[in-house]
């Protein structure tokens, strides 16, 4: 079950979309406070999985 709590990279590219679409003010914050790419990258990659995963095992349930 672990595989299907792990969403694809073309599904967090989508999920990270989808935050600046509906958050563009917080998004903004973020970019002004951390500004290292790879950083902001990897929390923005962290909460769309947390995301995912909390939704899938919600599914399950």
């Amino acid at each position: 079950m672990e595989d299907d709590l792990q969403p694809t990279e073309a599904m967090i590219e989508a999920g990270i979309k989808h935050l600046w679409e509906q958050l563009p003010g917080a998004m903004d914050s973020l970019y002004q406070e951390i500004d290292d790419d790879d950083e902001r990258n990897a929390l923005l990659s962290d909460t769309v999985t947390f995301i995912w995963q909390a939704m899938k095992q919600a599914q399950h349930e």
